[in-house]
């Protein structure tokens, strides 16, 4: 978690960035964060195989694989243009349902984006399991595109557990409810499926 100021992926500014890519380089971190992912799985009726959102989630979505022996499949950003030119790696079984996992999210478009993706190979998707919701309008986004949203963090809930260890203080975070309460996002755009 970092604070200043920060352009996000939808071109917005915001004072706070949550970047969950360095967890890679704290095997310690990066296991004890799975296994909350875990614990939150749960929670999480049937589904049949896992797909992390390119790139951040990819490494967290491997681990909780792994660890619980549910096949996974790879998203790719773009398709490869050699090969077999697949855009979606691993073993597609139509009709089967995919968890999708992804690290931090904010409008939800990354998710409705693989969703559409797999959508679009025959998989089913109604669920998306995240490490951490930064509240601005993910759920409600998510909802309206039929996937029901599963976080292991709300962004208020992380800054408190950092304001009640002394990490952070509270007019950090009495800022960051400001900007939340003013920076709800607008609903994104229902992409077609290809």
């Amino acid at each position: 978690v970092k604070f200043g100021n920060f352009i996000l992926k939808n071109g917005h500014m915001s004072p706070i960035y949550c970047d969950f890519r360095d967890v890679i380089s704290y095997p310690e971190v990066w296991l004890k964060l799975t296994d909350l992912m875990i614990e939150k799985l749960r929670e999480i009726e049937e589904f049949h195989t896992i797909c992390g959102v390119p790139y951040a989630a990819l490494p967290l979505a491997a681990l909780v694989s792994a660890k619980n022996r549910i096949p996974m499949l790879l998203k790719r950003k773009e398709r490869k243009d050699y090969g077999t030119a697949k855009l979606i790696e691993g073993v597609i079984v139509q009709g089967q349902k995919v968890l999708i996992v992804e690290d931090v999210v904010t409008t939800g478009s990354s998710i409705i984006e693989t969703a559409n993706v797999l959508r679009g190979e025959g998989l089913i998707v109604e669920k998306a399991l995240v490490v951490l919701d930064r509240e601005q309008s993910a759920r409600s986004n998510l909802k309206a595109d039929g996937i029901e949203m599963f976080e292991v963090f709300k962004l208020m809930d992380l800054l408190k557990i950092l304001c009640d260890n002394s990490v952070i203080g509270s007019i950090v975070v009495d800022s960051v409810r400001n900007y939340l309460s003013d920076n709800n996002l607008a609903p994104v755009q229902k992409a077609k499926s290809r």
